[in-house]
């Protein structure tokens, strides 16, 4: 979503096993806000990306980074940084594929606690993993596991509130998100897959503390039809 400047190739032109992406955003969500805007300004971000194809292009690896500086959140906290550290590797062939995905994300002064009141660093973390296979020539199932934990640092003791610029950050609740389903193909580009989705929610505070939710989670079975148009 950002307006900048990419550069991307690969390493071995001839077989294009081996590539890299460096890229310099604007770091404004592509809406070339102003200098004066709080919560960017002229700050930029740098994304960088390198991924390899190995054992006949069956095996996927790709190393990606990112690493932004964000205006102050007050004049008490004074300037806060940003960056992601990412891997993803899967395996892919005609009967069965693999895949796993973790990151870490790292918030500067992201976020303050309420009990000693101070500025302290967030770091959430995140770890995805997936399969999908053949069962019959006509049947396949897939299946998905995401886990997000918000601040790994967490003192259950402890409250805490944001201070990072990003939106939608909430260091207190961790989410685990599961799917699986069949995918039914009867013919070419029509596919039928009863699926479920499950979304449990953990709250990481003490259970004495003023305004803890015990854990919940949201369960959805569903009924997808998916047709391929234009092939």
């Amino acid at each position: 979503y950002d307006v900048g400047a990419a550069l991307q190739g690969t390493f071995d032109p001839s077989t294009k096993n081996f590539g890299y992406v460096l890229m310099v955003g604007n770091n404004t969500t592509a809406s070339l806000l102003s200098a004066a805007n709080p919560n960017t300004g002229f700050y930029k971000i740098i994304y960088t990306d390198v991924w390899g194809k190995f054992f006949n292009q069956h095996l996927y690896v790709d190393l990606y980074f990112d690493d932004a500086k964000t205006a102050p959140a007050t004049a008490a906290i004074g300037g806060q940084s940003h960056s992601i550290k990412k891997i993803f590797a899967s395996y892919v062939s005609k009967k069965i594929s693999v895949g796993v995905e973790a990151y870490t994300q790292s918030f500067t002064q992201g976020v303050e606690n309420t009990t000693t009141h101070a500025a302290e660093d967030a770091t959430a973390q995140g770890l995805s993993i997936w399969v999908r296979g053949a069962i019959t020539k006509n049947l396949n199932f897939y299946a998905k596991r995401d886990g997000y934990n918000p601040n790994n640092d967490f003192i259950t003791a402890d409250s805490y509130t944001v201070n990072t610029n990003y939106g939608a950050y909430n260091p207190t609740v961790k989410e685990t998100f599961y799917t699986a389903g069949l995918d039914f193909n009867p013919t070419k580009n029509v596919h039928f897959m009863p699926n479920f989705w499950l979304i449990d929610y953990k709250d990481q505070r003490d259970a004495s503390t003023t305004g803890y939710v015990t854990p919940d989670h949201n369960l959805v079975y569903r009924f997808t039809f998916y047709y391929t148009f234009g092939k």
